[in-house]
């Protein structure tokens, strides 16, 4: 069809186990699953397949939103968990809004791939509080698991998570909007993760801090570093330019980098082409 589930302004609800294959209209870009200025919503055992690449003019006329499979658009407290996303584009999963859980999920976009400089982001907050992303398994996307702030995103946990397979960055916690002081990823967690990137292909950054302020990174492991850019890089404001705080104040610890493939490679970068910064 042309919709899945669409409600607003709804609390306490819950859906499960249904399977919602994505059908985009002719002249608009629908989302399958959305979630409006609601609270409490619960997400279980859905089936969410394929985006329609037969539509992509009008996903981006629609600012590439239809290009999600699931979004929780300014709502809170809700649980998303044991759900299959597969043959996505960008932002398959699109969280914006705080308080939420987003569990034991499987997201694949296979071997669709983002248009123009738009690529496959599996599991956003954009932007968020105090959502806990926790024992996913993320595989073939640009990004495995994101923080894109378009506002303040503070106090957000990703925690034993698997990432297969990322060419962009396995973890990205980064700014949207250049040049917006309000874009500000603070006090983030990144914990007891695994990230594989693909070694056969040339990947630019396992885990990526640009514009995050006080990231906590313990227990991390990548394995098979393919680029010079390396596995573990902190930028300051050296690729978006105009985000207004560059990476500062981070700690890395009891984490391990190893199988490289590039020469060149660094296990652990910091550079910053803004000024300081600060303290790691």
């Amino acid at each position: 069809g042309t919709g899945g589930v669409r409600i607003a302004n709804c609390s306490y609800w819950k859906f499960e186990g249904l399977y919602i294959r994505h059908g985009i209209g002719a002249t608009s870009c629908v989302i399958p699953f959305v979630a409006a200025q609601s609270s409490n919503i619960t997400v279980r055992r859905l089936l969410i397949f394929e985006a329609s690449k037969a539509d992509i003019p009008a996903c981006q006329a629609d600012n590439l939103r239809g290009a999600n499979s699931l979004w929780f658009d300014n709502s809170v407290g809700g649980l998303i968990e044991e759900n299959e996303f597969i043959s996505a584009y960008v932002n398959v999963v699109m969280i914006s809004g705080s308080d939420n859980v987003i569990r034991r999920n499987y997201v694949n976009p296979r071997a669709w791939v983002g248009f123009g400089d738009q690529y496959p982001s599996l599991i956003s907050i954009y932007p968020g509080s105090r959502n806990i992303v926790e024992n996913n398994i993320v595989e073939n996307g640009a990004i495995g698991l994101q923080i894109s702030s378009i506002g303040d995103s503070l106090d957000n946990k990703f925690l034993g998570n698997l990432v297969l397979g990322h060419w962009v960055s396995g973890v990205a916690l980064h700014c949207y909007v250049f040049g917006d002081p309000n874009n500000n990823t603070i006090n983030t967690i990144v914990q007891n993760t695994v990230i594989i990137p693909i070694a056969t292909q040339f990947t630019y950054r396992s885990v990526w801090l640009s514009n995050a302020d006080n990231t906590t990174v313990s227990n991390l492991s990548i394995f098979g570093v393919s680029s010079a850019e390396g596995g573990f890089t902190v930028w300051g404001n050296a690729y978006h330019v105009g985000c207004p705080v560059p990476a500062t104040s981070f700690s890395l610890k009891n984490s391990m980098v190893t199988g490289y493939t590039d020469a060149s490679a660094f296990g652990v970068q910091v550079r910053s082409d803004q000024g300081s910064l600060g303290s790691w």
